[in-house]
């Protein structure tokens, strides 16, 4: 494998490269110049590197380049391009240039290095234009030219265009096709899972071909995940007739191949072959004991394992498979029961199985277990890996010991060993969950001068935690650090932006001696809220990434022409190929705008989603994938929801705490509360912190009527409080509402006690206790607290008579309503909106519309501004005297000037025209729904359905029954096209 890992599966990289590091220079094939003349050579190279990576101001690059006398040949300047790999647009640049250096002429060395720089950005059309250029000049193409430019395609997943390489090349008289070439493209066709075409070439492979056992373990894996088990028995019988390997490999091969793709009944029948053969040696037995343990049949494993015990095969290794088969159906104490029998066994536990165990110890908050299994295994004398040390790190930040985490990770140095970019990964993930960002800033430095890249991911992650704990300067130093990795060596990229411009270690001892408590206190001292109070339908934020500054990559009219096509059939193969038409770029903020438009057609963006996954420049981000996990749960299709989410994972997307809380919220609105409690205590296991958010979500989910846990809320309120997380007022008085309403008067009282010791406004706390009371119909505890409120440090306000107001008349007590107002205006307390609201909803209910018109005057003559709820309020009084058409007027009037009608609006005109014998009206308002971005509930139909058949208009309620199944059809993703791509 040579320096740079140019095609290392085939070795059709260029033949002159550099180290990882850059600076030596590999001459193993430069032929027989001695120590002087490379040591002249490789200087030559650094100066004109050193060139083309300088930025002089009114000093041209092609300038300086001349100036530096150098006589280039190929051999200089293809090692030149070498250098360039990370920053491929100079060496687009320079091999522009030097070709109009008198005297040079590139050759088929040069264009190979160029054209392998080309397809690792995926430059298509630029490696199309050099291998055009090579016939232009009469360069040779030699084998490894166009190995270079079929494996680029095979990477791209550009099928077509490979194989009319291959055509090509095939046409040459100048190249015989070796095994490198077979090899490339089997690969590629089996990565693609392009199963059909990979048997195709393989039966037109010549025989004397041979293309190693990894590409035919790569082939038959490949025909057994499509399940065509045939084709798989034919490779495995023409490897032993014509390849000659022999019968036990080529047998092992195709039972492992049908055991890693979960076919485990033409497994059982390979292995019953093998055993009448008496092929079936202990690495047979290995093979279906893990094939069953990974597809969860631990019923057969077990009876495996008994038969191997008979025959004294059993190893560590066997041991080992059944473990994980537990803790892979998350039953850690079978597996637990299952080291202690290997140990009886006779068996030595492996460094695999203990890093296992303890990793599920961790995630279920069994840290001392997983602490003593560790012990176990070094008083065993078994080594620990960095595997193990990297799982250790990740149980200690867990459960707050960020030293010990610390002393771990220096001994994974001090064993003679190299932290792992994985150790470093989990290290700092867990960091920013434990938001410990200064010291996950401080990891990332000492990861990047191991010469180290992080991935995006890292970076969010961390510039995330910054911001979310305030440290501005930081977050902002690190964004620029990932800038400059877009052409820099980790280590030049911590040279343009080093951390120890920032001095952080104040910082980092102020943030680490703080828990939430101080982190909340932070913010309030800033002014700046943790999140922004919402209502619980509002959208939470779908990724870290979404709290960064991104440019915007897309326009308007490339969403709008999408959404345009994705609405405008429901047959999605006429869509797919109105998408293939289309000559657009799609980036992840394209795609995530695109599905946000499409949300009330949620099965079409979905299957979007999966078409554009599949294009060979795209990936899916964190983001997107938050996206469509929010649509498939907001069109309740759950079942999709957690595939989507299991995709995610699988595509190594770093799912983040908004991805739970997404989820939380779609059970939630769904007031599927047990399944929000579930993926909450999911999440926790998994590592995951809750936010605020999280929290307050789902406090106020589990307060509501629709699927209320009130123990439960408990719960979750007072982990909140002692995480330190101030609630918002509308979490606080839907919580304090149900306690109420179940009788819970001194559990509310005990909560609100709680909030203010927490640091919880004093006044706001009491003001809202009131109102739940009041809400509750719990008048007499309301009007004592209200009475005696001084003694609790509060002043009476305008929200606490607003409640009293509203409760007293709810109880047909004007007088004593109208006496509490009055009092309100001799100390000086304004009137609100609430108020007068509730005294027109008073006059309307004694069918007195001219007095509630009056109330409305005043209201408005008073600057107090009407709300949806009283418009609402005088829209349902008019419908109940009969005055449709002044009910109407009122709507109209929303819709023109505002406030503009939400759900409920509708739903209560709805219903009243449905009672008033009006449907056909009523059916216009779903239409205004749809139209206004509004999904209609099933409740909205069945009312609209039922007042239609009342009237006696079968036909059109039969139509609205199937206007209904249309939208549901096009909200909930059935369609197994994607399904399928999703598994």
């Amino acid at each position: 494998m040579d320096a740079l890992g140019f095609l290392a599966d085939d070795g059709s990289g260029p033949s002159c490269s550099v180290t990882a590091s850059g600076s030596e220079v590999s001459f193993r094939e430069v032929g027989n110049g001695n120590a002087g003349d490379i040591e002249d050579i490789s200087e030559v190279v650094h100066m004109v590197t050193e060139v083309l990576r300088s930025e002089v101001p009114g000093s041209p690059i092609e300038q300086r380049l001349e100036n530096l006398g150098v006589t280039y040949t190929p051999r200089i300047v293809s090692m030149v391009l070498n250098r360039c790999f990370k920053k491929r647009h100079l060496g687009f640049k320079f091999f522009d240039w030097v070709r109009q250096v008198p005297g040079f002429q590139h050759t088929t060395e040069t264009y190979n290095t160029m054209l392998y720089i080309a397809g690792e950005e995926r430059n298509f059309e630029a490696m199309e234009r050099l291998m055009a250029e090579m016939d232009k000049d009469m360069c040779l193409k030699d084998i490894k030219s166009w190995t270079i430019v079929m494996s680029s395609y095979g990477k791209a997943r550009q099928i077509s265009k490979m194989l009319s390489t291959f055509q090509a090349m095939g046409k040459s008289r100048y190249v015989a096709v070796d095994s490198k070439v077979y090899r490339t493209i089997l690969r590629a066709l089996c990565n693609s899972a392009k199963s059909e075409l990979a048997l195709e070439f393989y039966k037109d492979m010549p025989r004397s071909i041979e293309v190693g056992s990894d590409v035919f373990r790569l082939l038959l894996c490949c025909l057994a995940r499509s399940d065509n088990a045939e084709a798989v028995l034919y490779v495995r019988d023409d490897m032993i007739k014509s390849m000659k390997y022999p019968e036990e490999y080529c047998y092992l091969e195709a039972l492992r191949s049908f055991c890693v793709s979960g076919k485990l009944e033409e497994a059982k029948k390979v292995f019953q072959q093998m055993m009448n053969k008496s092929l079936a040696n202990s690495s047979a037995f290995e093979i279906l004991l893990r094939g069953l343990c990974k597809n969860g049949r631990m019923d057969k494993a077990l009876q495996v394992m008994e038969y191997m015990k008979s025959k004294s095969c059993a190893s560590s290794a066997t041991f080992g498979f059944l473990i994980d088969g537990y803790l892979r159906k998350r039953e850690h104490m079978k597996a637990l029961e299952l080291l202690q029998e290997m140990k009886e066994y006779g068996c030595v536990p492996l460094a695999s199985s203990y890093t296992q165990l303890m990793q599920h110890l961790f995630a279920f908050d069994q840290h001392e277990a997983a602490y003593r299994l560790y012990e176990e295994m070094q008083e065993n004398g078994i080594e620990s890996d960095v595997v193990t040390i990297t799982a250790l790190i990740g149980g200690h930040v867990r459960n707050g010991h960020i030293s010990e985490a610390w002393d771990a990770f220096r001994k994974i140095n001090e064993n003679g060993q190299r932290p792992t970019l994985k150790a470093y990964t989990v290290f700092i993930q867990e960091l920013c969950k434990a938001s410990r960002p200064l010291e996950a800033l401080k990891l990332l430095k000492d990861m990047l001068e191991s010469d180290f890249k992080p991935s995006e991911q890292i970076f969010d992650r961390i510039i995330f935690s910054l911001r979310y704990n305030h440290c501005l300067e930081e977050a902002i130093n690190v964004e620029r650090m990932r800038a400059s990795f877009n052409s820099c060596s980790p280590r030049e990229g911590l040279q343009c932006r080093t951390l120890d411009q920032v001095d952080y270690t104040d910082k980092l001892k102020k943030l680490s001696g703080s828990g939430p408590d101080g982190k909340e206190r932070t913010l309030e001292f800033n002014g700046h809220p943790l999140y922004e109070d919402s209502d619980i339908s509002g959208i939470l934020p779908c990724d870290d990434t979404q709290h960064l500054e991104q440019e915007k990559d897309y326009n308007n009219e490339d969403v709008e022409q999408i959404y345009q096509i994705l609405s405008s059939s429901n047959c999605w193969s006429s869509i797919q190929q109105a998408l293939e038409m289309l000559s657009l770029y799609f980036t992840p903020n394209l795609v995530d705008a695109i599905m946000k438009r499409c949300k009330a057609n949620s099965h079409a963006a979905l299957q979007f989603f999966s078409w554009v996954g599949k294009r060979s420049y795209y990936m899916q981000t964190t983001k997107t994938y938050n996206t469509a996990i929010k649509l498939a749960g907001s069109a309740k299709d759950f079942k999709h929801m957690r595939l989507l989410y299991r995709q995610m994972v699988l595509s190594e997307c770093c799912p983040t705490v908004d991805t739970w809380n997404v989820m939380i919220c779609q059970y939630g609105n769904a007031g599927l509360t047990e399944m929000a409690l579930e993926t909450f205590y999911h999440m926790k296991q998994g590592g995951f912190q809750p936010h605020k958010a999280t929290y307050c979500h789902l406090i106020m989910y589990l307060s509501r009527r629709k699927g209320r846990k009130v123990d439960a809320a408990i719960k979750i309120f007072h982990e909140m409080c002692h995480a330190g997380y101030m609630p918002d007022n509308g979490m606080v008085c839907t919580y304090l509402s149900a306690l109420c309403e179940c009788g819970m008067i001194d559990r509310a009282k005990s909560s609100v006690v709680l909030l203010c010791k927490h640091g919880f406004s004093v006044q706001a706390g009491y003001s809202i206790l009131i109102r739940s009371l009041c809400r509750s119909d719990r008048m007499a505890e309301a009007l004592s607290l209200f009475n005696n409120i001084e003694k609790y440090g509060c002043s009476r306000s305008t929200y606490m008579y607003g409640s009293l107001i509203h409760a007293l008349l709810r109880r047909d007590r004007f007088d004593d309503a109208a006496a509490m107002l009055a009092e309100m205006k001799n100390l000086g307390i304004p009137q609100s909106t609430h108020m007068y609201t509730s005294f027109m909803i008073y006059y309307l209910g004694k069918r007195d519309v001219s007095k509630a018109m009056d109330v409305l005057k005043e209201m408005t003559d008073n600057g107090c501004e009407p709300t949806v709820v009283t418009y609402s309020a005088l829209i349902r009084g008019h419908m109940a005297m009969g005055m449709v058409s002044e009910a109407w007027n009122v709507f109209q009037h929303m819709k023109l000037k505002g406030p503009v009608p939400d759900f409920e609006t509708y739903s209560m005109f709805m219903s009243c025209l449905c009672k008033a014998g009006r449907s056909e009206d009523a059916l216009q308002l779903i239409h205004d729904m749809l139209n206004g971005g509004i999904i209609p509930s099933a409740v909205n139909f069945r009312t609209v359905v039922h007042g239609l058949n009342m009237e006696g208009k079968y036909k059109l309620a039969d139509s609205v029954l199937q206007s209904k199944w249309h939208l549901r059809s096009q909200r909930t993703f059935s369609g197994s096209l994607v399904a399928n791509s999703c598994v």
